[in-house]
């Protein structure tokens, strides 16, 4: 009866704590606190704070992060801080902190002007790179003094997984099936969350925009957002972002703010049309796991429209009849629709259902029909960048299409068929272009050495100082009986010498801030996506400040940064990124005088000039031509196929060179192996800058290289004399090494059908055995078994590719292919033997599978090290 008593006491009180009006808040489970000071040291952790302080302090603030509270894994984490003046008219910054105990911290702010009274919002990052952080906002008055301070902490950016989607729409409940919709594309499985997006709370500046992946705008008015919004909405796309704009009747209100610099093009009518909604991707699993969820009542008329129209023997037939039904003036309504776009069961099985839609007469500059994907009649795509604007011709939140059974689906297969390798990277939180990944300090200390002083040279004044001003002009003097005179001459020549040493100085000396990059750009077609790391110096030791060029975004410093000291006490910020639409500001403290800050940022540059190739591809080599139609000259040039690469040391601008299929093309799996291919062991002492420049480009590339799929390759060089310009101050000393590279893709010339290199790569998968993945070395097991998967690619031989040279001094394993007719292994690549018919080999009725066994040779020692060669397969 006491429990009793207790638990009934303990209800009564929380149902009057809720009906009190000071604790709606709390009942709605949401954190409020209220702050009686301006500053606090109380750190709280949630994905959407709120903090509330009392009418005696100046400012309201609330502090949110995430996109509508979606955090994405490994992207940056964007902050929304609204501030409520209550007091006088005030002038000043906010910041964010990124606090870090073993490394210099950094932020990022903004300035802000609010007059009393009013409301104003600003946004910030949290850099994918700071997972687990204490991170501190500030507003700042015009002094630099803090007035306001709270600490949030929290691992923003592990709170969700998932892959983002923003959408910004009038009617944006009309777009939840993209909520959970699946995308299974070259081994990418991306979830898709769904985070609304208004003219308040979207970012204005691309890096905070940058942990969306994918924005839909449809069904509103895009005029409501600021110039701000626009330009990191653009800045977002050509950084690899993907932007789908649903048109249809309100193609007006959608591209009402968009300029000829993001989407241009003609419009004509808006009519019905009648559109097949299959694609070349269709797949059952996935069209089941993206299938919206309807009521019973809904599935049970589908199920019953199915059976009755599949007796039908002309199905075509009958979907024409539906067209001509249509009515030429307003929408049926949703029942009637629903019938309407049921096709018989054949038409769905062989490629997808057929709807009357509403479909926009469109043209876009520089976009082309994506054919795979609804007949082709629906989008249209539009690289800008490493990323694409996709228009859909129809609304995507409107009848008949957002209800439509598969409406996620039709998504899911436009996605898998305009996704880059580039734009999945970024997806990934990987990089967005040729190693970036890799770009760290080491790389910008290649980029220039001569802005420190020359030790050598000064060395050799103070020696002729001291013989002279001393030795030398005591012995003259006595020689010529003129000891007397020392107290003059020796004082004049001292004076003499100190200006010239001055003099001879002024070369060396350091007035202004530097800036040292190392520079990947990318090239396509049209444009170059430039990744620069940066190192930023001031050799005065005062606070100083950097304006980068307004083309270059998504501003974070390089984390190999390692600082043994601890700023969690104060949290002072050794470099606050304030990005703003003209260009982005470095502020730098004073401790940061007389070292560098490594950073990096990235552009994306619309450009005429290109790097052309014309590559024939075989299986032991690649030929045919490369044209540099580039400003500069290009030198450590290096063109990489299939395993093959070719070296040119220079390529002078305008001309063309001749790539030979010979002995002088290297067989190459790894580009860290560039400079011992290409470089001989004598360069590392005699040319050592070469050496390194080489040696970089290997840890630049090495990341895309991996990444190679059949028939592409990569082309890299230096553009000789080539200036960066990072800057907009004429202050500002610059240095730079310009990386220009590019990805192309061929077809083989004696293979036909798929191809698949490196096949070894892929034992990991299927072998329970540590090894070398890179070379292929096998450790201490005397045999590996591996078994491939092909899936849908046809694969009827396999082609022994060879081995890098410095894997001469191991011996290479025998292998052996399992032959399930005997139920035995039979070894193959004996002797000259170099290509092997897999045709009876197939361990599976779809012909799909294979097993191999690498075993050491007969009479080997298992603690040695032996690798297995190179296997391709393809169909001949």
């Amino acid at each position: 009866m006491k429990r009793k008593r207790i638990a009934v006491i303990m209800a009564l009180l929380f149902l009057f704590g809720c009906m009190h009006p000071g604790c709606e808040t709390a009942c709605a489970m949401s954190y409020t606190t209220t702050m009686p000071v301006s500053t606090d040291e109380e750190t709280t952790q949630t994905s959407d704070y709120v903090e509330t302080v009392t009418d005696k302090a100046q400012f309201l603030v609330k502090i949110t992060y995430g996109i509508d509270s979606l955090v994405s894994y490994n992207s940056n984490t964007p902050v929304q801080v609204t501030i409520t003046n209550q007091g006088e008219d005030f002038t000043g910054e906010v910041t964010l902190t990124v606090i870090r105990e073993y490394a210099k911290n950094y932020g990022y702010g903004n300035d802000i002007s609010i007059p009393a009274g009013t409301t104003k919002s600003v946004f910030m990052t949290v850099p994918a790179n700071a997972s687990y952080t204490n991170c501190a906002v500030r507003i700042l008055d015009e002094k630099g003094q803090i007035v306001y301070e709270r600490n949030i902490m929290s691992n923003m950016n592990m709170d969700m997984g998932g892959t983002i989607v923003g959408a910004i729409s009038d009617d944006y409940a009309a777009l939840n099936y993209l909520d959970g919709m699946v995308v299974n594309t070259s081994g990418n499985i991306y979830e898709f969350r769904l985070g609304q997006m208004t003219e308040d709370n979207m970012p204005d500046i691309v890096s905070a925009l940058s942990g969306c992946k994918l924005i839909v705008i449809d069904n509103y008015d895009t005029s409501k957002l600021s110039d701000a919004q626009y330009q990191a909405l653009r800045q977002w796309v050509e950084n690899g972002g993907v932007l789908l704009l649903g048109t249809g009747a309100d193609y007006n209100k959608v591209l009402s703010k968009f300029k000829d610099d993001f989407v241009s093009g003609s419009i004509g009518t808006l009519s019905k049309e009648s559109v097949n909604m299959g694609s070349v991707f269709m797949d059952a699993a996935l069209a089941d796991q993206n299938q919206e969820t309807v009521g019973e009542q809904d599935k049970e008329a589908t199920e019953a429209n199915v059976q009755e129209e599949s007796d039908t023997e002309a199905p075509d037939e009958a979907a024409e009849t539906d067209v001509q039904e249509e009515p030429d003036t307003e929408a049926p309504d949703k029942e009637e629709s629903d019938i309407d776009i049921q096709q018989p069961q054949e038409v769905a099985a062989e490629f997808g259902e057929t709807l009357t839609l509403d479909v926009l007469d469109i043209s876009v500059d520089g976009g082309t029909p994506v054919e795979d994907v609804a007949e082709g009649k629906l989008f249209i795509e539009k690289p800008m960048g490493i990323g694409k604007v996709i228009i859909c011709k129809t609304s995507l939140s409107m009848e008949p299409f957002a209800d439509y059974g598969n409406n996620a689906g039709v998504i899911a297969n436009l996605l898998n068929a305009v996704l880059t390798r580039d734009i999945m990277n970024v997806f990934n939180g990987a990089t967005g272009g040729a190693g970036k990944l890799y770009l760290n300090s080491g790389l910008t200390d290649a980029a220039n050495t001569s802005t420190m002083p020359n030790p050598l040279k000064f060395m050799i004044l103070f020696i002729i100082y001291i013989l002279v001003v001393g030795p030398g002009v005591y012995l003259f003097l006595k020689m010529r009986d003129r000891s007397k005179a020392l107290w003059i001459v020796i004082p004049a020549t001292a004076l003499i010498f100190t200006v010239g040493v001055y003099v001879i100085s002024i070369n060396d000396t350091v007035r202004t801030p530097i800036i040292s990059s190392y520079s990947i750009e990318q090239y396509e077609e049209g444009s170059k996506t430039v990744f620069s790391a940066f190192a930023v110096m001031n050799p005065k030791s005062m606070p100083y400040e950097v304006n980068l060029k307004s083309i270059y975004s998504n501003v974070q410093p390089i984390e190999n940064d390692y600082y043994y000291n601890s700023y969690i006490n104060n949290g002072g910020a050794t470099c606050v990124v304030k990005e703003t639409v003209d260009h982005t500001v470095l502020k730098m403290s004073k401790s940061q005088a007389f070292t560098e800050m490594y950073m990096q940022a990235e552009a994306t540059i619309p450009v005429e000039e290109n790097i052309d190739l014309d590559i024939q591809a075989y299986r032991d080599g690649f030929s045919g031509t490369i044209t540099n139609n580039l400003t500069h000259d290009l030198t450590h040039v290096v063109v990489i196929l299939g395993g093959f690469a070719s070296y040119f040391e220079r390529i002078p601008a305008g001309s063309t060179q001749e790539i030979a299929k010979d002995s002088s093309q290297q067989v190459i799996y790894d580009t860290y192996e560039l400079t011992d291919k290409f470089l001989n062991r004598q360069a590392y002492t005699n040319d050592r800058k070469n050496y390194d420049r080489l040696n970089y480009m290997g840890q630049v590339l090495t990341n895309w290289f991996y990444q190679l799929e059949t028939g592409q390759g990569i082309v890299a060089g230096y553009e000789e004399n080539a200036e960066v310009n990072m800057s907009e101050d004429q202050k500002v000393k610059e240095y730079s090494l310009v990386l220009a590279a590019k990805q192309f893709e061929v077809q083989y010339k004696d293979l036909k059908g798929e191809y698949i290199r490196n096949i070894h790569t892929e034992c990991l998968d299927s072998s329970n055995y540590d090894w070398d993945t890179t070379y292929g070395y096998m450790w201490d097991p005397q045999e590996i078994i591996a078994e491939y998967d092909f899936g849908d690619v046809q694969i009827t031989e396999l082609y022994y590719l060879g081995v890098p040279n410095q894997q001469m001094s191991s011996q290479e394993v025998d292998c052996f292919i399992f032959n399930p007719k005997t139920a035995d292994w039979e070894q193959i690549f004996t002797g000259t033997e170099t290509v092997f018919d897999i045709r009876d080999y197939f361990i599976d009725e779809d012909k799909s599978r294979i097993q191999m066994r690498y075993a050491v040779k007969a009479g080997g020692y298992g603690s040695d090290n032996y690798y297995i060669p190179t296997i391709g397969g393809g169909e001949n």
